[in-house]
């Protein structure tokens, strides 16, 4: 299993640039071998970034979003061999099959648990927690973050253990919260630590996300935030906090914890491909705003 600690600003930014690369790199490996024409990420504008993921990622259907997990359950992988290997090298290469990425030690203005389905809303949140109690990181807000999206009756079933009346993601926040205060409450109560939920606006997207917790909690030029997703996600959700932070002048860390391997050994090269489409449009979104701040 792998493991990666942030150390410095410096070096995620060294990280984001060799993400850019490989996403830019495999992105064109797969378009050539579908006899298409290659792109450069510095040449695209979000709009196009856009337009390539709907063509693209297999999570889309006539240009919709279709819910997350279709990816997972639909049995063995339906693309080339040639393709899927050129994916899944590409996963391999960017730690998103296994390990986790640890907070860069440090005190954070606000630590935030990134909404997600399932177990995800009280796994992030526990790593949090967690890494408070090592003594990795120091923070007096942690958040919940959540969005009104409703929940099928599978995920619902998954959250029984943490959120048993959920009905919607911010639900599982709020049931996350709950469940970890008395889980940690030794630790929440010696460190004054506060716990909230953000419930965020129906379809919003990781970066949207991310600025809704800097005004809902009016961060200041300056501050630190740190976000947690799982690693899957990590690379890219590092690309979007990245981005923000540079539009608002504040540091912004993600770790990502590692996930069960039953979950790895089920996930898909079509799970695979829809994150390196979400890469493609993060890489466009944190080089437009170097471009806009100068850098």
């Amino acid at each position: 299993m792998k493991h990666n600690e942030l150390n410095s600003s410096s070096e995620i930014d060294s990280k984001n640039q060799e993400f850019i690369l490989s996403t830019e790199t495999t992105l064109n490996d797969l378009l050539v071998a579908m006899d298409l024409p290659e792109v450069s990420i510095d040449d695209l504008s979000m709009e196009e970034a856009s337009d390539i993921r709907q063509n693209l990622d297999p999570r889309f259907e006539d240009g919709q979003m279709r819910v997350r997990q279709i990816v997972n359950e639909e049995g063995v992988s339906r693309l080339p061999d040639d393709l899927a290997q050129i994916i899944l090298n590409y996963a391999e290469q960017n730690n998103m099959t296994g390990g986790e990425t640890h907070f860069e030690v440090g005190q954070y203005d606000v630590v935030c648990s990134l909404g997600g389905a399932n177990k995800a809303p009280y796994d992030r949140a526990r790593s949090i927690l967690e890494a408070i109690a090592e003594g990795t990181i120091d923070a007096k807000l942690i958040v919940f973050s959540g969005s009104p999206r409703e929940l099928r009756d599978a995920e619902k079933q998954k959250a029984t253990g943490y959120a048993p009346e959920a009905q919607t993601e911010a639900d599982l926040a709020k049931g996350a919260l709950e469940t970890l205060s008395t889980e940690f409450a030794d630790l929440i109560e010696a460190k004054g630590i506060k716990l909230d939920v953000l419930e965020t606006t129906k379809g919003t997207f990781t970066a949207t996300e991310i600025q809704q917790l800097i005004d809902k909690y009016e961060l200041p030029v300056g501050a630190k935030i740190g976000l947690q997703t799982t690693q899957i996600y990590q690379p890219f959700t590092q690309l979007e906090g990245s981005a923000v932070g540079l539009a608002n002048g504040v540091d912004v860390v993600v770790a990502g914890h590692a996930s069960a391997e039953a979950v790895v050994r089920g996930r898909k090269p079509e799970t695979y491909l829809s994150e390196l489409t979400r890469a493609l449009l993060s890489s466009v979104r944190l080089l437009e705003a170097k471009k806009a701040s100068q850098i």
